[in-house]
């Protein structure tokens, strides 16, 4: 309920600028170096229980008690109520059957990390299933978490791209690899594409590049390549379903006015 009024209160004050991600925390030493001792699957029931009061305690207009597995509140009641009604949109990224239950059930936008084609088609069908149980999939959009890199030349991409990750020595790599995906899958599955492109110089498709996720965890998939060839590319998941794309590349701002410039009018 705190969370759901500190929400509340930023959507009122952005006027509806707020958008929630969810996130079920890192590995297992990171988690206990917050106080949280919650297995991997114990988070995605906390996540499931703390959305659905969320909701109840933004739709509810009188105060509501709620006794959950993890949560107990008498006479909840959260003002001011969102902006955007019913409430901000809920993200959710995972590949795990736990966060893609938990996703079906509350995300409006299910975010799937860089991967190719084929892997994202797959993907997409597993989660539209899981809505669709639930009655949801209509309710449910679909999108991408890239990271990119557009120069004017295909050649001036790859020479840039290549550059980022360059003066990484083999024993930060190595001690990056180790610690990925020790509990998240998706992670784990970003390790996998990594150490089995490493010999194409982490090359997963014509401009899909696995580089980034040798020192850095997470979303690390990046398309490289020229304006026509990064639209081309995004227009291959656009044909999948997918309507929302969170982007971002190194450094951020100059990356973002590069897209802008030479890649965004394509999509206008």
């Amino acid at each position: 309920t705190l969370m759901a009024k500190m929400v509340a209160t930023f959507d009122q004050l952005t006027q509806g600028r707020v958008y929630i991600n969810l996130i079920a925390g890192g590995g297992v030493e990171e988690m206990a170096a917050d106080g949280v001792f919650f297995d991997h699957d114990q988070r995605y029931e906390v996540m499931d229980e703390t959305v659905t009061l969320m909701k109840q305690a933004w739709a509810s207009r009188a105060p509501f008690d709620w006794e959950g597995r993890y949560f107990r509140v008498v006479r909840a009641d959260v003002r001011p109520k969102p902006w955007q009604q019913p409430h901000p949109p809920f993200y959710i990224g995972g590949i795990s059957p736990a966060a893609m239950d938990v996703g079906a059930k509350h995300a409006d936008v299910y975010l799937y990390w860089g991967n190719t084609v084929e892997q994202i088609s797959k993907d997409i069908a597993e989660v539209r299933g899981r809505a669709a149980a639930l009655g949801r999939d209509d309710q449910l959009r679909h999108g991408m978490r890239f990271q990119v890199l557009v120069r004017e030349t295909e050649d001036e991409a790859w020479r840039d791209a290549e550059a980022l990750i360059a003066s990484a020595t083999d024993r930060s790599r190595a001690s990056r690899m180790r610690r990925m995906g020790q509990q998240s899958e998706a992670d784990a599955r970003m390790r996998r594409i990594a150490l089995e492109t490493a010999g194409e110089n982490w090359r997963i498709a014509p401009h899909l590049w696995a580089g980034i996720t040798t020192v850095r965890h997470g979303a690390g998939v990046m398309i490289v390549g020229n304006p026509e060839q990064v639209a081309e590319t995004i227009e291959q998941y656009i044909q999948l379903g997918c309507t929302s794309f969170c982007l971002s590349g190194y450094p951020h701002d100059e990356e973002a006015q590069r897209f802008g410039e030479l890649v965004l009018p394509a999509f206008r």
